[in-house]
């Protein structure tokens, strides 16, 4: 089957991204994938509340390469770091039906591990999704094995060429636009409220393709063993941050990955 990767990088040029790009492109060359970068809007999609959040609707630009022929198509945030191990998720997870990305309302870490001292737990996503259903729109929302809300990580996602018509389709993508004060994490809790109202089919991909903890340090060995490294944040899952984790530190953890993986 036909397979591609497609970033965003709007914006001015920042060298941490690079180095998580970088990594991606490597990847691609790994496995024969084709590797897209935009770097300019095309979604124009006017949310109402600032302008960073219009940007972040610009990554389903990715859905556009469907017109090349595509089978499938990869969408990683300049964030994710992609390990020099990382098995080709497209063998995992090839039914071009399927919606693929990390269902949030999942155990938070690998079970047995602790973040921040605290031992993993599950991650509650209901909040966001029932200021979504306060407002009488009427979705039947799925619910998971542990009676949670499905909601869905929306840094790495992978479509299928028959996932995408919720989104590919200007009617549907907007059809819920004017209630956008009431959408979370920008694009994230909007674009899963989309998969539920048209009922796409998904699928929760395995955490090592997109492992957020990454701010543990006691975790650092177990992290570099994942497939993608995902610096969301700067704050992991709204824990508050114990150790003062700043931007800057995610910066420098960025950088220090990147070298110790791919230099050292």
């Amino acid at each position: 089957m036909k397979r591609a990767l497609f970033n965003i990088n709007i914006g001015p040029e920042r060298d941490h991204w690079k180095k998580c790009i970088k990594s991606q492109n490597l990847y691609c060359k790994k496995y024969g994938i084709d590797h897209y970068i935009s770097h300019k809007p095309a979604i124009n999609f006017r949310w109402a509340r600032n302008w960073l959040e219009n940007t972040f609707f610009e990554k389903y630009q990715c859905l556009h390469l469907f017109e090349k022929g595509y089978d499938q198509v990869l969408y990683l945030d300049c964030d994710v770091l992609v390990t020099p191990s990382a098995t080709n998720i497209f063998d995992e997870y090839n039914d071009i039906d399927t919606f693929y990305a990390y269902e949030e309302s999942h155990e938070v870490g690998i079970v047995g591990e602790t973040l921040y001292g605290q031992k993993a737990d599950i991650m509650d996503r209901d909040p966001y999704v029932n200021r979504v259903l306060a407002n009488n729109i009427n979705i039947n929302w799925k619910k998971n094995k542990h009676s949670k809300y499905e909601y869905y990580n929306a840094g790495i996602q992978l479509y299928g060429k028959n996932s995408i018509d919720h989104i590919n389709d200007r009617e549907k993508f907007c059809s819920l636009r004017n209630l956008n004060n009431i959408y979370d994490f920008g694009d994230q809790t909007y674009v899963n409220t989309l998969l539920q109202k048209y009922n796409v089919k998904t699928q929760s991909i395995d955490y090592s393709y997109n492992r957020m903890s990454f701010q543990d340090r006691d975790l650092i060995n177990k992290r570099y063993q994942a497939n993608f490294i995902h610096y969301s944040g700067p704050c992991l899952y709204g824990i508050q941050e114990p150790l003062n984790f700043t931007e800057q530190d995610k910066i420098n953890t960025i950088n220090r990955d990147y070298f110790t993986l791919y230099e050292s």
